[in-house]
């Protein structure tokens, strides 16, 4: 019963996540290979950026309830559910702040503190399941992941100098 409820809601966030996108402007509607780069102003990638990023950690979200059961229960997780496991973490991996001329334009970046904390967030996250000792769960990691990780803790590290408590936290990530 749990599970097709789980599969219900799942089907219908996936809908309405879908619906989303197509309803945008023209001029903002993406697709999931999409590089951000191609945009004609800083402006506009920052708002493309945004949410095509918006979408994917959506994805992600909607895959968090599948990442915790994997995570505590494995014997009781499916190849259905570790699918899903995967596409919420490829999703995990579009944050804004880490992709296209975004990396570049730090200066533009608000609230530098709140950004780190959903990096370290994630970073964390994504530790937590390249150690896991379930060997589906580590499957389910998406390529590029580490280098990924990396450009999070160059974020992290490079707004770490405004912050004593971005610092500590790049301190923490950093024993990891």
């Amino acid at each position: 019963m749990y599970e097709a409820i789980a599969d219900y809601l799942h089907q219908a966030l996936d809908h309405q996540l879908e619906q989303w996108r197509s309803n945008l402007p023209p001029s903002l509607q993406f697709s999931d290979a999409e590089s951000a780069d191609n945009s004609a102003s800083p402006a506009h990638v920052i708002a493309k950026a945004m949410l095509r990023s918006r979408y994917l950690v959506a994805k992600f979200h909607i895959g968090r309830p599948f990442l915790y059961k994997a995570l505590h229960a494995p014997l009781f997780t499916n190849d259905t559910e570790y699918n899903e496991v995967r596409e919420g973490l490829r999703g995990g991996m579009f944050w804004p702040t880490t992709m296209g001329l975004c990396t570049q334009m730090l200066s533009a970046l608000p609230l530098k503190f709140g950004w780190c904390c959903q990096c370290f967030g994630q970073v964390l996250l994504f530790n937590a399941v390249a150690r896991s000792p379930d060997q589906k769960l580590r499957a389910t990691l998406p390529v590029g992941w580490q280098e990924w990780v990396h450009i999070m803790m160059t974020l992290i590290e490079s707004c770490a100098r405004d912050s004593p408590g971005i610092a500590r936290d790049a301190e923490l990530l950093r024993l990891l």
